[in-house]
């Protein structure tokens, strides 16, 4: 713990800011119930993500054609 210690206080103010969130992100998985990580529970969440219809998608498949063929002003 001490070498632990001896390390972080190395550290400048943004890497022991960024070390301190990412304990925090280890102790919020390791309080998780093990029912959030299984299986049938990370499946379920995954379904309940959005899809875009064919007609969004075709919004940004236009929009991708004339990006393509629009031309940068010259200088």
């Amino acid at each position: 713990m001490e070498e632990i210690l001896l390390k972080f206080e190395k550290l400048d103010s943004f890497r022991k800011q960024e070390l301190l969130d990412f304990l925090e992100f280890l102790l919020n998985k390791q309080a998780e119930p093990a029912e959030a990580r299984s299986y049938s529970t990370y499946k379920k969440r995954i379904l309940e993500v959005s899809a875009w219809s064919d007609e969004e998608i075709d919004v940004f498949e236009e929009n991708r054609k004339k990006f393509s063929q629009w031309q940068a002003l010259e200088w």
